[in-house]
């Protein structure tokens, strides 16, 4: 047994002992027990269990495991049952006994996706309520040790299907980058808002939080209200395409690291509006660089998968961002990097909350192709790896998160009808609608010229790619920005991508 598995072990512990906190998953209220069972016998199952005993809405009547060695004995005087393939049959014998099932509890944090989404087909239609102990992602606690949290118990979503067994995160290592810095991060959405809660964990000396729409600054600026985390915060409304204002921004507040997370990232939508891509995308990279002065340490630069081989134009800027980062990262003492991953679970324009409309409206739910794939990452792991990668790259790298395996959109939407009680194609309906401008049938996180080495983090890896001069890239750069100009946007289409091959950026 190695060190951080005592150190989880005596956490655990301390856990046992304390008081409970409160549950969101207990509102309804009681006139008699209802009955419960805890997949899962081990620590995450304790938890839940002192937690279930100290409500006294619920009545445990037993675990269900994998483990042959846990199977038919007793925890806490309640006989665990299982293999959970067994779960139908354990179900059904309960209900021959006058002790039907009324609710399940999975209580296993490190459980893959994979095994949620089994549980859940076992578990299907034979259950009122599904719940979840949450992921070692998802609390500031579990970022800090490792460990589950159950104050959080939710029912099942999605985003679980992704999960994959969690890393302990080098806590002091990361603790001591950002402790006491000035952070600066760019673009209020789904990446950017989970990796400021992620850095308040870090005690920063000042967290700068920029957008040009006040949604994300209000919605992220309520939810702190909340929190009595200490940190100091300020709320920017401002365009990155203003280069004046930009400058002044970096002058007064001195950030030490930016996260520049900003970005049109909806592939169909920039397609058709190729211009705005070129200026918010590009632009906006652009002006970031030049504003910058000796006080910022690191600029990290979220990119994506879109970008290697790139099929749209969408891509095609994400890809000439990574250009201009390695050919400036070798001109200014800022320390340039960039992180590369794929699709993350829930994200703003992504499929999954289209689809969960569609599923609410009866359907039917429309998948562009039968055969086209996805990465998909639970936004706090990819935050928490993100948040890792300036401590392993050096000067000018492209890191890439390891998303996986694909996932397939017609099974996507299959499981998020089931989740949601109804039989696919019977009850809701899937329509197939066609591949839309600029989409691939799969993405890849890695250009057929790239070369991939591994960091001492093994879901993080940098790639080895062209490079292309200054005088090339500002020269790609000028046009495109000209091209940006002119309001016929087949024509901005066929020059940027007749331009951007003729550079050879593969």
């Amino acid at each position: 047994m190695d060190g951080n598995e005592k150190k989880q072990i005596r956490a655990n512990e301390m856990l046992l002992k304390e008081e409970p906190y409160k549950k969101v998953f207990l509102k309804e209220p009681f006139h008699e027990k209802t009955n419960l069972l805890i997949i899962g016998a081990g620590m995450g199952g304790q938890l839940v269990l002192r937690e279930v005993k100290k409500d006294g809405r619920h009545k445990v009547v037993g675990f269900v495991d994998d483990s042959l060695k846990r199977i038919g004995s007793k925890l806490h005087g309640i006989k665990i049952y299982g293999p959970l393939l067994n779960l139908p049959q354990i179900l059904k014998n309960f209900k021959n006994e006058g002790k039907e099932i009324k609710e399940v509890i999975i209580a296993m944090p490190s459980a893959e996706g994979t095994i949620i989404k089994q549980i859940m087909k076992l578990l299907f239609r034979k259950v009122s309520k599904v719940y979840i102990l949450p992921t070692e992602y998802e609390t500031s606690f579990s970022i800090q040790t490792g460990l589950a949290l159950p104050k959080k118990i939710r029912e099942v979503k999605i985003e679980d299907f992704f999960r994959r067994k969690p890393i302990l995160l080098p806590f002091e290592e990361v603790f001591s980058h950002y402790h006491g810095k000035r952070i600066l991060v760019t673009g209020i959405g789904s990446i950017g808002s989970e990796l400021v809660r992620q850095l308040a964990t870090f005690s920063p000396g000042h967290l700068i939080l920029l957008d040009n729409s006040e949604f994300p600054l209000y919605s992220i600026q309520t939810e702190f209200l909340n929190k009595d985390d200490k940190v100091k915060k300020t709320f920017l409304l401002a365009d990155l395409r203003d280069k004046g204002k930009l400058k002044k921004i970096i002058s007064k507040f001195k950030p030490e690291i930016i996260f520049h997370t900003a970005a049109y990232k909806h592939v169909p939508l920039l397609e058709e509006n190729p211009e705005e891509s070129i200026r918010n995308n590009l632009m906006s990279f652009c002006n970031l660089l030049s504003s910058i002065d000796n006080s910022v340490e690191e600029v990290i630069l979220i990119s994506t998968d879109k970008a290697v081989d790139p099929s749209s134009i969408m891509g095609m800027s994400k890809r000439i961002c990574e250009l201009i980062l390695q050919s400036k990262a070798k001109e200014i003492k800022s320390k340039l990097l960039a992180v590369r991953f794929g699709n993350v679970a829930c994200s703003s324009g992504s499929v999954i909350p289209l689809f969960e409309k569609q599923i609410e409206k009866g359907g039917p739910v429309t998948v562009t192709h039968k055969k086209m794939k996805r990465f998909f990452m639970t936004i706090p792991e990819a935050a928490q790896l993100v948040l890792q990668t300036p401590i392993l790259g050096k000067i000018g790298d492209i890191l890439v998160l390891d998303m996986g395996k694909q996932y397939s959109l017609l099974e996507l939407a299959e499981d998020m009808i089931m989740l949601k009680g109804f039989i696919p194609y019977e009850e809701i309906p899937i329509k197939i609608i066609g591949a839309r401008k600029g989409e691939k049938m799969e993405e890849t996180l890695f250009g057929s010229l790239e070369k991939v080495e591994r960091t001492k983090n093994s879901r993080i890896y940098t790639v080895k790619t062209n490079q292309i001069d200054k005088k090339r890239v500002n020269k790609l750069l000028s046009k495109f920005f000209h091209f940006s100009k002119n309001f016929d946007k087949e024509e901005i289409k066929d020059k940027l991508i007749k331009e951007f091959k003729s550079m050879n950026t593969s």
